[in-house]
């Protein structure tokens, strides 16, 4: 393999996973991350394999899972997951849902569908020991990037007293202020959540009654929303809070809790909702990672890999989350 030198932009999981990867392929890199609070620091990292009231099957699920369960090791975590059974326009009961899914799908009673398949990703522990390990070998530098410094000469990029093959942006929603790839059509969405704490009576799963409920930490965390803002809006709301309260007793019953933090974050969603990845159609050797949206998790892994081997083995994008298809 060639030497090369390749900047990864953005400190979330996102960029978290590229980092990760680069370095087992021993490929000299920067990670500029600045620590900034992102949508993934907050996230409740649950992959599961349907999605929305129809208990549709989560798009290439079996391929994405296996790869992430290698991907993250020890930090992805098997949950039983318990999601409030409520029909869509009352068109169908939980065993008819049920039928020809039974692989990830069991009927536990009446009111109640158990998820098969579902894990959860200890993300902020997974950031923190991939961020520890490049620190030590001073490939983290913890600064903002600065857009207006970067040029171009022949076939590399410049960067202060850096020169880069490759530079990957991996922002989440701040590609909006990225003047190379902010055409683009990512949506901001505002997602809250609560940190909460619950002395007695914690819950034994992962349970969705409107909301989910799902460990985080020694806490508990309750979320989350989903609303389309402008990319200046605020992080939290009231309203938001007090709808995330009033899901709380369907998740936990009459158990006392306590709220310790109220949280908030954007995320980069796309209008079909998959990621945009690959190198920008005009600035050779500027790549694009982002869009995840909710499922960031489960497909950030398959995609990095993709990502990678466009890079390093000159292999097209998969179509469905190429840039090429915008």
């Amino acid at each position: 393999m060639p030497n090369r030198n390749i900047a990864i932009i953005g400190g979330g999981l996102a960029g978290t996973c590229l980092a990760k990867l680069f370095q087992e392929k021993e490929v000299h890199f920067h990670w500029y991350s600045d620590m900034n609070s992102s949508a993934s620091h907050i996230s409740s990292g649950i992959l599961n394999p349907v999605t929305g009231r129809r208990y549709a099957l989560a798009w290439n699920y079996d391929n994405l899972i296996s790869i992430a369960k290698e991907f993250y090791g020890q930090f992805l975590v098997p949950i039983l997951l318990e999601k409030h059974f409520k029909p869509f326009k009352d068109e169908a009961t939980i065993d008819e849902v049920i039928l020809g899914k039974e692989k990830y799908l069991s009927k536990i009673n009446e009111e109640w569908i158990g998820v098969k398949e579902s894990y959860q990703l200890r993300t902020n522990d997974f950031i923190n020991l991939i961020s520890e390990n490049l620190h030590k070998n001073k490939q983290v530098i913890n600064k903002e990037f600065n857009y207006t410094l970067l040029h171009h000469t022949e076939n590399q990029w410049h960067y202060q007293d850096h020169v880069y093959d490759e530079i990957i942006f991996a922002e989440g929603i701040f590609i909006k202020n990225n003047p190379f790839f902010n055409y683009l059509p990512f949506q901001p969405n505002r997602g809250e959540a609560l940190i909460i704490d619950i002395p007695e009576n914690k819950p034994s799963s992962v349970k969705k009654h409107g909301k989910f409920i799902c460990p985080f930490g020694e806490q508990f965390w309750v979320g989350s929303s989903f609303d389309k803002v402008d990319i200046k809006a605020p992080l939290h709301t009231e309203k938001t809070k007090q709808d995330l309260m009033d899901a709380i007793p369907k998740l936990i019953g009459d158990s006392s809790y306590q709220i310790t933090s109220h949280l908030g974050a954007l995320r980069s969603t796309t209008p079909d909702r998959r990621p945009i990845i690959g190198e920008h159609p005009l600035h050779k050797g500027l790549y694009i990672f982002n869009g995840f949206g909710t499922k960031g998790a489960s497909l950030i892994p398959w995609c990095a890999i993709q990502l990678m081997n466009s890079i390093l083995k000159d292999k097209s994008v998969p179509y469905e989350v190429s840039i090429t298809r915008i």
